[in-house]
This record gives structure tokens, sequence and C-alpha cells, in this order.
């Protein structure tokens, strides 16, 4: 669910899906390559723009993620968009996936993490929980391999006071986060803007930002962030909320908008198009948020969920801002091109909330989308942490499965399920 909330970001990093750690030390120094060479890469988002959800960009090809179970530990998996099979991100089959020396074996679930290629590398952060009892496990992390997941090797650790957001752009040249620094007595956490070198791992501050920030748009040399503030001098907090542009070119951080906390608004891009739906006043505006323009504004009459409390699964793909109705039980999609609606009635029984939600999109596997089709209660293996014995864990888990894009906004169910593989 996308409702702009304050977030309290340790507290969102422990209870976060999955991290990930480093193979054996001499495991690594026999295989670990150097960092890949810049390369023409055209800047985007590559993770979801909602915080700890674990979701990226995948490649043309397939999609990765961790997979982690009650404990630290979890492993790297792979799924092949061709076979479609959900596989260990591993150059051994019938290996024993849950050692160390497997290449698909994460050692920390310290924080969150989340998995991304671009270009011919694939990237693996750690967002990091840092404690005393954690210890280097719970530093924030970054590392880089090849896209089979071989040659892993360190690109960025972070300090004792440091924490990664999950919200991650990347070009040719770099990869575009935000950090928190949390320091002082009392405590003061200060959020930056920074770029971290893909080829020698250099990370360097780009500007300071005014509170949590998130990013939720990469495009046409911007960086588009939402941030969130508090402006109350005591009492009860007064939460300004602002989407913030950030031109790499000239280094200049501009606002595009604000509101406060009381207004119902919401915001989310696709590509250089952003989407504001501010429910408050019934519109949605979309703008060029690189050139920082107005493009449209929509109305929302006739689209709002009554009494629904708010906007859930909101999101933009392919020129299309929706989110779910609960009381009709299906998305509503407008065009950002033409303010045409539309509605995708696609949605599952979820077995925990015990109530339909949408079939979402989980990545863009060219003319067809990957997606969460449904949910059902299954027991699956997974590392055990500390090198304990595997541990066999029963939960709720996501089914995968292709569907065309056409197929997926007619609401035609023409699933290809995923397989996945022990």
């Amino acid at each position: 669910m996308k409702k702009l909330l304050f977030p309290a970001l340790a507290g969102a990093a422990l209870l976060a899906l999955a991290a990930c750690g480093e193979k054996s030390a001499a495991s690594a120094a026999a295989s670990a390559a150097e960092p890949p060479a810049a390369q023409t890469q055209p800047l985007r988002l590559m993770t979801d723009d909602e915080e700890f959800t674990g979701r990226t960009a995948g490649s043309a090809d397939g999609y990765y993620y961790v997979d982690r179970g009650s404990g630290v530990a979890a492993n790297l998996r792979y799924i092949d968009y061709a076979t479609g099979q959900d596989v260990f991100l591993s150059s051994r089959p019938g290996g024993d996936h849950f050692s160390p020396e497997d290449e698909s074996f994460l050692s920390s679930a310290a924080g969150s993490a989340l998995a991304f290629p671009a270009g011919d590398a694939l990237y693996l952060v750690r967002t990091g929980a840092p404690s005393a009892a954690s210890g280097q496990d719970g530093l924030a992390c970054i590392w880089v391999m090849g896209l089979d997941g071989s040659g892993r090797q360190v690109l960025y650790q972070g300090g004792s006071d440091e924490q990664l957001l999950s919200t991650i752009a990347a070009d040719g040249e770099a990869l575009y986060l935000v950090r928190c620094v949390t320091q002082g007595d009392p405590p003061a956490q200060q959020y930056t803007l920074a770029a971290l070198s893909r080829s020698g791992g250099e990370m360097q501050t780009l500007c300071e930002l005014p509170g949590y920030a998130k990013m939720i748009g990469a495009a046409d040399g911007c960086l588009l962030l939402h941030t969130i503030r508090d402006e109350s001098a005591q009492g009860t907090p007064q939460l300004q909320h602002q989407l913030l542009c950030f031109s790499l070119a000239d280094s200049r951080l501009s606002q595009l908008t604000s509101w406060t906390h009381a207004q119902d608004v919401y915001a989310s891009a696709d590509g250089s198009r952003l989407a504001i739906a501010d429910v408050t006043a019934g519109t949605v505006t979309v703008w060029d948020f690189a050139a920082g323009q107005t493009l449209a504004a929509w109305p929302m009459e006739g689209h709002i969920p009554p009494g629904a409390g708010g906007l859930f699964f909101t999101g933009c793909r392919d020129g299309r801002f929706f989110y779910w109705n609960f009381a009709e039980e299906c998305l509503e999609a407008l065009s950002l091109a033409d303010g045409a609606w539309s509605r995708v009635s696609l949605a599952y029984d979820d077995p925990d909330k015990l109530e339909k939600r949408p079939v979402e999109i989980i990545a863009d596997a060219g003319d067809a989308y990957l997606v969460c089709m449904d949910k059902e209660v299954t027991a699956r293996t997974y590392p055990g942490d500390g090198g304990a014995q595997p541990q066999r864990v029963e939960a709720a888990q996501p089914v995968y499965a292709l569907i065309g894009k056409d197929d997926y906004w007619a609401s035609e169910p023409r699933y290809r399920t995923v397989t996945y593989n022990t």
C-alpha cells in the first residue's frame, strides 16, 4: 500500500524482507573481478519508489530478488522469463545452496536488501541496520558481481552511523541513492543525496536534503525526490511534503510542488512523467518533472473510492496512473496522455489479509509483465543463521506469473505461471 506517511526508518529497515552477505574470504579472493567500466546507460530508477518492498527493475531477460525466511540468512534468486523458471542464482544447480560456498548464499539479513542489474553488472544492496549485536553484518553495504552471480565483491561499505534508503537510480557512471547518517546527542538524522561510482566505489555527496527523503523517479538527467519534514515548533507534528528535482548537469535542487500532510496526495512517476493525485482537490496533475512543466490536469470525479480513507497500491506504468478500489475490487487506471479512465479487474484472495488484492505488476518483461497473481501458504527451506542447519518455514508466498501487457490492461487472465525450483 502506498499511502504517503512519515516513516520510522530504523523500524522499517528491521522489518524489511531481505538482506545479503559476502561469500567466504577465500572464495571471494579467488573469484573477485574488477568492477565494470562505465557504460552508456540512460538514467532510470532501478527500484520500487516505495521503501523496503525489495522490488527492483529486472533485465530484458529476467528478474532478480532476495528470498528470506524467518532468520537473517537468505538466498539470491532469478526468474528467467524465457523458461518461466524461478531458480537459485548459482553455478551449481544440484549443489548445496544453503552454504557460504554457493553464489546464491547471503549470510546477513540486517536491514532491507535488493538486487538489480545495470548494464553487464548485478548490484546487491544492504540498506543496513547497525547495532552492537550485528557488527559488520549490520552495516550498509553494496556488492557488485556478474549477471550470473559470479565474482561478488564489495563496492561500498557504510559506517556504524549510516543507513541507505532502498530507492536507488543508476546511469552508466554511478548509482544514486539517499544516505541517512545519525549523529549527536540527542541523536539527529541527516539525509543526503549521494552518487556512488560504479567503476571505483567512491561515494560523493551531491546535496543535503531537508528531512526524510526517498527517490521516486529518475529521467533525463534529473532525480525526483519526495521529502517529508516536521515544521512544528513543539507539540503535534506539522508534516510538510515536498517534491524536489535534482539536476545532475548543474547540481541544482529545485522544488516542483509541496503540500501538507492533512491533504490526501499521492505521487508516482513513469519515466519523466509524474502523476500527482490530489484526492482532496479531486484532480490528477501530470508533470514533466525533468523539464519542470505541467502537462495536463485530469478530474477524478466518479473514480475516488467512497470511504476508502486514501488510495492504495498506487503506481505508474506505461503511461497510466492507477490505484486499487476496494469497494469495486478493481484497479482504477488513468491514461496520462488523454485523461481516459479504465478498470483492471484482475485480483486474488489474500490469505493473510482475507480480502481481495490486485494482481500487482512486479517488473517489466518487454511485451509482458511479471506479476504477483496470487499468494499461497506453503513451506520453503532457507539457510540457517550463523552456520546452523537449514530451516523450514511455512508462510504465504507470492505466486509469480507472466502476462501480456495488453491482456493485463484488458483484464484477460492469460497467465504463464512461474515455477519455483527448490
